[in-house]
């Protein structure tokens, strides 16, 4: 379950590949930018200088997450140079996880968050923008959802704020490289079972400063573990690669509200980030170690390493500067890139996969293993360059993404749904920007994640199509969606998922105005994993291509969800001029595919909901009655029907006309 709670956390994280902080961080940052002392806006260097530490601590603690070591009473404290950033990045890493946790049905492990005072602690100043625009944030917000998950994170933020505290050990401790003096205080502060995140600048000094440092201080004490995101393999021993060794974590971050300066570069440190072209990211590039205590002396002999042809993931560099794995939306999927990989899985030789012969690299996580089969060596600058064979470069085993065969456990109680309401309500706002969702909404999500079936008749733009984007969003697999318009398909992708919601590069459509090889490239990418959700029409299910790719991405990474927008139309099209409609679930069902259906509409008569029963393998019951069809309003208040008689045709024309010029005024 901790796999799947974390994997989650990335999706909501990275949705479209950049990092995308929470509507909170958002304002906070806002807040900075708008202090009256200070007139570079969110071009600020300090804002952006923000948004580095805030990314690179959020995805440095969602690797601590698996680790079980943050649980029960946690003591904090934050040694480097940003105290507010990192504090800020872990009270609302925390809120999202605790979220996540409330799908899933089980208890946040974190009981209690209290500030330690050890030696090298920075202070957070009460004046301090970032942190009084957070903490102001949290307060609206927890009066407007009286939430007691926002409310607790709110006290934690208070407490953190203005510490008040005699521990003089701490459970984690955040903390910067550099200064080894204060790094060896913070190690003799850890205590037993607990974490120490460091991080690092990415340049090639500031990286291997830390890797051999790490290899240092396990060599003098002998209860200290690396626990990611390399070394594991190790124990307590560091082979001697680890001095010199570049390991560099490179990600995009979305700006807020995309604004870009004038001059990309104005006033900002290169080598920590810099801007992409006109599209709003911001890319910065650091090391970071997790090092854990263990209430013992741990094995100093190092642990056997990774199977043949098997290696672990430490940065990626094109013309010698650290890249993302992750395109930006937009931006090609496969860069011509050098994947770096732990020297020690090649005899302690410096050690890169290339790409530049085109071959197809998955997306990579900072520190996942990933296999290779080499065609061919070649020894280049004192290090070795390896060139895949078939073009194919594969997650190892043990990496393998889970593929869309479990759903949310159902709920046993009252409790257990408020808990699930709760916490949609608070990806909803994160994700879409929604203060909550609407009743319907809860209801058609409880019932699709936890795994079943539903047609759904609700009024239009009552918000239908989020209760089959969000899930395709926060679950693995793929969602496929059947569109009858090529027009309202357009509409769906580009103003609601492409601009509002800015989750363009995990959708894709395929209709008839694509050329063959258009579609064929974009079947490949969802083969490949590349979408969550694909918009097609009735009549591409149709065709053998479609249903064979469909098939071959089930078998690798699943097709969760079949949505069915504007379900009506399978009742009055299908019968008539659209008989593809007929088809749909015959043909994925003869490919082996067994979807969930998520049917929606605004309207459908007691007939017409017997078709789309009958045509999707539904139940034509209400839910209360274990069925499978959900009812919030079939009545639509925004369209009359009125009925005038005229005496003549003149008189008709003449009705029509004068309306149409009030129309017009209007």
């Amino acid at each position: 379950m901790t796999a799947q709670v974390q994997a989650m956390l990335q999706r909501i994280i990275q949705p479209s590949g950049p990092v995308r902080l929470s509507p909170s961080i958002d304002a906070a940052l806002r807040t900075v930018a708008n202090d009256g002392e200070r007139d570079g806006g969110l071009r600020d260097p300090l804002v952006h200088s923000y948004l580095a530490d805030l990314t690179q601590t959020q995805l440095a603690l969602l690797d601590a997450i698996p680790l079980d070591r943050l649980s029960g009473r946690v003591r904090v404290s934050v040694c480097g140079e940003s105290p507010s950033a990192r504090v800020v990045a872990l009270l609302d890493l925390l809120l999202l996880w605790r979220n996540v946790c409330r799908l899933h049905g089980i208890e946040f492990p974190i009981l209690e968050l209290v500030p330690a005072d050890i030696p090298g602690a920075s202070g957070i100043p009460q004046s301090d923008r970032l942190m009084g625009g957070y903490v102001a944030g949290l307060q609206e917000r927890a009066e407007s959802t009286k939430d007691v998950a926002v409310a607790d994170t709110l006290r934690w933020a208070e407490q953190l704020w203005i510490p008040d505290s005699d521990e003089e050990a701490a459970d984690l401790i955040i903390a910067d490289s550099g200064d080894e003096e204060r790094l060896g205080a913070a190690l003799g502060a850890l205590a037993p079972n607990g974490l120490l995140v460091v991080f690092a600048s990415g340049t090639e000094p500031g990286a291997s400063w830390l890797s051999g440092w790490r290899r240092r201080v396990f060599q003098s004490d002998q209860t200290l573990i690396s626990l990611g995101p390399c070394g594991q393999e190790f124990g307590n021993r560091m082979p001697v690669a680890c001095d010199g060794c570049w390991p560099v974590r490179s990600e995009r971050v979305e700006i807020p509200e995309l604004e870009i300066p004038d001059d990309p570069v104005q006033a900002l440190n290169p080598s920590r980030y810099r801007i992409l072209g006109d599209r709003g990211y911001l890319q910065t590039s650091w090391s970071y170690m997790l090092i854990g205590r263990e209430g013992h002396d741990q094995p100093s002999t190092p642990g056997d390493d990774s199977d043949q042809g098997e290696y672990r993931f430490v940065g990626a560099f094109q013309q010698s500067r650290p890249v993302s794995t992750t395109p930006a939306p937009g931006q090609p999927v496969n860069l011509p890139i050098f994947l770096k990989v732990c020297p020690a899985t090649n005899q302690d030789r410096p050690t890169v996969v290339s790409t530049d012969s085109g071959a197809v690299s998955p997306q990579l996580g900072y520190g996942d293993r990933f296999e290779v089969s080499p065609i061919n060596t070649v020894e280049r600058g004192g290090g070795v360059v390896i060139f895949p064979a078939d073009q194919q470069i594969g997650p190892a085993p043990s990496e393998i993404p889970e593929r869309a065969r479990t759903f949310l456990p159902p709920l046993i109680s009252d409790d257990a749904r408020s808990e699930l309401h709760h916490g949609l309500d608070e990806l909803a706002y994160r994700m879409f920007g929604f203060p909550g969702l609407r009743g319907f909404q809860h209801i058609i999500l409880e019932r699709v994640l936890t795994g079943r079936s539903v047609l759904g008749i609700a009024a239009t733009g009552g918000g239908k199509s989020e209760c089959f984007i969000l899930p395709s969003m926060i679950l693995p697999g793929i969602t496929v969606v059947v569109s009858p318009l090529k027009s309202l398909m357009m509409d769906q992708y580009q103003e609601r998922v492409n601009r509002r919601y800015g989750l363009g590069s995990r959708a894709t459509w395929i209709n008839g105005d694509l050329s063959s090889s258009q579609q064929r490239e974009r079947l490949d990418r969802m083969i490949r994993g590349d979408y969550s959700l694909i918009y097609l029409t009735p009549e591409q299910l149709d065709k053998d291509t479609t249903i064979t790719a469909l098939a071959q991405a089930d078998r690798r990474i699943g097709i969760r969800y079949l949505a069915i927008d504007e379900a009506h139309c399978i009742s009055q099209w299908g019968h008539d001029f659209r008989p593809a409609y007929l088809s749909t679930l015959r043909r994925l069902s003869d490919a082996g595919l067994d979807p969930l259906r998520i049917a929606l509409t605004a309207t459908a008569s007691p007939q017409v909901r017997a078709d789309i029963c009958n045509e999707l393998g539904l139940t034509n019951r209400p839910m209360a009655e274990n069925g499978d069809v959900y009812i919030y309003a079939s009545n639509r208040p925004e369209l009359n029907l009125i009925t005038r008689i005229s005496r003549d045709r003149p008189s008709k024309v003449s009705q029509i006309a004068d309306e149409l010029r009030d129309f017009a005024s209007d």
